[in-house]
């Protein structure tokens, strides 16, 4: 795979967890929002079904409570017109008023009479009730229907709204002649305070709410109207009636107020930068009293905020694709000659593992090729000693040196070629005669430098080690002892075990040696060196990483140690 394409490949993977990462941003916004909404609904609707309960329970109490005034109100205007049918009806109201003392009561009436045969307001003491349809109004309706005797009386327990002006009214019905109903609409004042109640509830919720009232009509079709006062364009109720949109009950709409009354659950409708939430609240047959249709709640949520916060995210995915979809195409075209450069760089680099490779084979072979020669010299001159009486101690102690020397190059080569491939068992070894024995092996080299190595164990010590990884690790510390310890000095090499810990030390002495950083040259600065001292450190060091071994070397005044420690 070139590098143009991975890098290609990489960009890519970037660019899809940057995208990955923005989308599980907005997610999360969106959840979070989504929960928000959900919590502000929630508190909005406890609001207005407190604030819905405790106004039908006031107003309910209050018709309770003024029962019997209506009554009496009703019946003394159904008996003034049965005494004068032809009656002033804004008088009769005028002196029902005083008679009564309504003001005081906080209590203002209507009255008006009505057509059976058409359920038509004939005559009324508001203008704006005349020729006013009674049948549009479902209840009404029955209420007249039930009245099968003249002087019969019939009061709602219902209350009505106006919604030409908003006033809170129950209304009575009594039969004076076959075909003519007395109407009573009674205003009660105390209840308008209802109003305040709900714009302060408005404010609490700090939001724009709506109440809609879902009714029927006498044919059972859906109208609604809002309960939030606000002014009409018609002047009289059947202007209002007769322009009212109604939705047969079979009717499959969209609109949202009728479909959250008729299925009676909650639905939203996103507008602009508006979210619509129309949640039912009451039902017109609800356990406190009875109202003149279902309630639906209306709540707008503004979420300017969050759709610009969608465009914001939205424009920057564009943004960051089609720029890395640049970048992509500027990799693409000025990788080109990096990609030639980097097989050139392939290529010099295989051919140097090659000659790598050569050259190990090469080292690999003269170890063979020097081993068997060197073995026939070390027989042949111990043969040499033992057959010749002569005096030629001290040439051959000079020949022995130089060979002891060259045999310790060659098992650091040898080592040094084969500790990669082949494993090292480890096995039990008495370290005080180990260490002895490979003294004796370097004496006639130390002799032949005029240097003394004293042995410093006082104890008998068995270790877990390799034999020959042992054998590297003491002599090579020797030999770089008696390469750069001054002449006629001694070599002093310690063994000793401290809390379970091993400690191996070899102290030599020199006046001009300096260290630096022996342990620290990698394997190409060692292919760089021709000293045989760097081959030994380096065997050491790969030897004490191999078995764990704590290694550093120290130098005080004229003397050098190598330590070494391990469990």
């Amino acid at each position: 795979m070139n590098l143009k394409f991975k890098i290609s490949i990489l960009h890519i993977a970037v660019s899809f967890i940057t995208i990955f990462f923005i989308y599980m941003v907005y997610d999360t916004y969106v959840l979070s929002q989504k929960d928000e909404i959900k919590k502000q609904l929630t508190r909005i609707l406890n609001l207005n079904q407190a604030h819905m309960q405790k106004s039908l329970v006031r107003i309910n109490q209050l018709l309770e409570n003024k029962k019997e005034l209506t009554q009496e109100i009703h019946l003394s205007l159904h008996n003034h017109l049965k005494e004068n049918p032809k009656a002033n009806l804004q008088e009769l109201r005028n002196n029902i008023k005083k008679e009564f003392q309504l003001e005081n009561k906080k209590v203002d009436i209507e009255v008006f009479l009505v057509d059976k045969y058409y359920y038509r307001v004939i005559d009324s003491t508001e203008a704006k009730n005349l020729n006013r349809n009674l049948s549009f109004n479902k209840k009404s309706k029955e209420s007249l229907d039930s009245l099968s005797y003249i002087d019969q009386y019939n009061r709602s327990n219902d209350v009505s709204v106006d919604f030409l002006d908003y006033e809170l009214k129950n209304y009575s019905y009594s039969k004076l002649e076959e075909e003519l109903y007395l109407g009573l609409g009674v205003i009660y004042k105390e209840a308008l305070d209802h109003r305040k109640d709900f714009d302060e509830m408005r404010k609490v919720a700090n939001t724009h709410i709506d109440l809609f009232c879902v009714m029927k009509d006498s044919n059972n079709n859906l109208f609604y109207e809002s309960l939030v006062a606000h002014k009409k364009p018609y002047e009289t109720t059947a202007d209002y009636n007769s322009n009212i949109k109604r939705y047969a009950k079979d009717e499959i709409t969209n609109n949202p107020i009728i479909k959250t009354s008729k299925n009676w659950e909650e639905m939203s409708v996103k507008k602009d930068n508006t979210l619509k939430f129309y949640i039912p609240l009451l039902k017109e047959d609800n356990p406190i009293m009875g109202i003149p249709g279902d309630i639906i709640l209306q709540v707008d949520l503004d979420i300017s905020q969050e759709k610009e916060f969608f465009q914001t995210i939205i424009f920057k995915l564009i943004l960051f694709i089609v720029i890395h979809f640049i970048l992509l195409f500027i990799i693409f075209y000025f990788t080109k000659k990096y990609q030639s450069i980097q097989e050139k760089l392939e290529k010099e680099n295989n051919k140097h593992k090659d000659l790598v490779n050569y050259n190990k084979n090469f080292i690999s072979n003269m170890v063979h090729q020097i081993r068997t020669p060197l073995s026939i010299i070390l027989t042949n001159i111990s043969f040499m000693e033992t057959l010749l009486k002569t005096n030629v101690s001290k040439y051959s102690s000079q020949v022995n040196a130089a060979i002891n020397s060259l045999s310790n190059s060659y098992e650091n080569l040898s080592y040094y070629i084969s500790y990669k491939n082949l494993k090292y068992t480890k096995r039990k070894i008495d370290i005080s005669n180990f260490i002895k024995e490979r003294v004796i092996f370097f004496d006639e080299i130390a002799q032949a430098n005029k240097k003394s190595i004293l042995l410093n164990i006082k104890e008998k010590y068995e270790i877990d080690f390799n034999d020959i990884e042992l054998e590297r690790l003491i002599d090579n510390n020797i030999s770089n002892a008696l390469k750069n310890g001054d002449i006629e000095t001694n070599i002093i090499i310690r063994f000793y075990k401290k809390d379970d810990i091993y400690n191996l030390e070899f102290k030599a002495y020199s006046k001009n040696l300096v260290l630096n950083n022996l342990f620290k040259k990698s394997e190409e600065t060692l292919l760089k060196d021709t000293s045989n001292t760097s081959l030994g450190v380096y065997v050491i060091k790969k030897i004490c990483e191999k078995n764990k071994i704590i290694y550093k070397c120290e130098k005080k005044d004229d003397s050098f140690t190598f330590k070494y420690s391990w469990k």
